[in-house]
């Protein structure tokens, strides 16, 4: 789940209004075995496929680091009543992103209009959307990556001007023709074939078919690999744009330095925060309390890691479990 109201304010303004964060939430079933790095992974992962419009596999192979320390790019998280919510700070991923030279895909993104056919043995016929498993799974892979799409009404105008014949005798006029009412560039005809466990699509672009194939495997696995072939055709025909990172300013950390305080208790992170508040080389700290145990703090000034390291390690008790993380003995 994203709570979008905060979200795209937007990157068609991103060079002239600070871009705030996005709220994700994600559905958990046990506290206890809760993997909180993986949570805060999967939270940037979501919002850096929105921001793309790329797979996280695809990210990855641009920049294989590109998901480390991940709580460097969010500004605070927590559990809710039916999952965890974290805030991903949206300046600090643009960052990241531009350092690895990876485009941010501008909105307005183009909407794709789908039909929806199936072959079962010899049988040929139209669906709707609400009856097709592949729409579904379609849909939610739209959603992921943020990409307006469209299935189309079946009412009975639709009905009359196209038929499972004409889609699968490759009559690409009738197909243009009946989605001319929608008035949309991008139109995709998806026809399934449930008991093969493939699929067979179409792809027209300003009445023109630019694609014709079939993909197979599990239904989940279709619909992304359908997705992912239509996203890099409309990122390439929309507008996409590399944002130069910044170079730091000089005395200044680039990025905030994270800092994870094992069986914190309230007393000892008020001590460690008035530290580091004190210290001239320290420009801001933002604490994140995660539980009632564990904390983490962001710190961003005039430090690296080990200078940061040396400082919180001159206070008495407090001790270096592994880098970045720190325990009271």
């Amino acid at each position: 789940m994203m709570r979008r109201v905060r979200f795209w304010t937007g990157l068609v303004g991103l060079f002239a209004a600070p871009v705030m964060a996005l709220s994700v939430e994600l559905p958990i079933t046990d506290r206890v075995q809760f993997d909180l790095d993986r949570g805060l992974r999967d939270a940037v992962v979501r919002v850096a496929e929105q921001m793309t419009g790329m797979p996280e596999t695809q990210l990855m192979t641009e920049d294989p680091g590109l998901f480390t320390l991940p709580e460097a790019l969010v500004f605070s998280y927590g559990f809710t009543e039916n999952g965890f919510l974290v805030d991903v700070d949206d300046a600090a991923l643009i960052t990241r992103l531009a350092q690895a030279s990876i485009p941010l895909w501008e909105p307005p993104r183009p909407a794709t209009l789908v039909w929806l056919t199936e072959e079962v043995g010899l049988e040929r016929r139209m669906l709707w959307a609400d009856e097709s498993a592949l729409a579904s799974a379609f849909a939610s892979q739209f959603a992921r990556f943020d990409v307006p799409l469209r299935f189309v009404l079946m009412d009975l105008e639709d009905q009359l001007a196209l038929s499972p014949a004409e889609i699968w005798g490759g009559f690409d006029t009738a197909v243009t023709g009946a989605s001319a009412r929608y008035g949309m560039d991008w139109v995709m005809v998806l026809g399934d074939r449930p008991d093969a466990n493939e699929t067979r699509y179409w792809l027209y672009r300003d009445g023109q078919k630019v694609m014709d194939t079939v993909v197979s495997g599990e239904i989940d696995a279709r619909a992304l690999q359908i997705t992912q072939d239509l996203l890099a055709r409309l990122r390439s025909r929309s507008k996409s744009v590399v944002i130069e990172a910044s170079a730091p300013i000089e005395g200044e950390s680039p990025s905030p330095l994270v800092v994870r305080l094992l069986e914190a208790e309230t007393v000892g992170l008020l001590d460690l925060l008035g530290r580091l508040e004190r210290d001239p080389r320290v420009i801001r700290v933002a604490p994140i309390v995660l539980t009632g145990t564990e904390a983490s703090l962001h710190v961003e000034g005039a430090l690296d890691a080990s200078a940061l390291s040396g400082l919180l390690q001159s206070m008495d008790g407090l001790i270096e479990v592994e880098p970045g993380r720190y325990r009271w003995q």
